[in-house]
C-alpha cells in the first residue's frame, strides 16, 4: 500500500476515478490546469507516480477521502488558530 500525504490524498479526492487507470486520466487532464503552479505540479506528479505504482485491488481498497483540517486553539499556535 502507498503511502500517500494528507495533501496527496486531498488532490486525489476532488479528482476521484473508480479505476486507477481513470485516476490517471483525470491527474493528466488536469495538469495543463496548474500550469503556472510548479508546487501543484510537482503534488499532481507525486500523487500520479504513487497510482501508477499501486495494483488495481490496491487502488480499489483504498478510501481516496478529503482530509479534514485540524482545530488548534490560538494558545497552541500563537493566535494563528486554524478552524476555531
Amino acid at each position: 500500500m502507498m503511502n500517500f500525504t494528507v495533501e496527496e490524498m486531498n488532490l486525489l479526492a476532488i479528482y476521484k476515478a473508480d479505476t486507477r487507470a481513470g485516476q490517471l486520466e483525470k491527474l493528466r487532464a488536469v495538469r495543463p490546469l496548474y500550469s503556472d503552479d510548479a508546487e501543484l505540479l510537482a503534488l499532481l506528479d507525486s500523487a500520479a507516480r504513487k497510482v501508477a505504482a499501486m495494483t488495481d485491488a490496491d487502488f480499489l481498497a483504498t478510501a481516496f477521502e478529503m482530509a479534514s483540517p485540524v482545530g488548534y486553539s490560538e494558545e497552541e499556535t500563537g493566535g494563528f488558530a486554524y478552524g476555531k
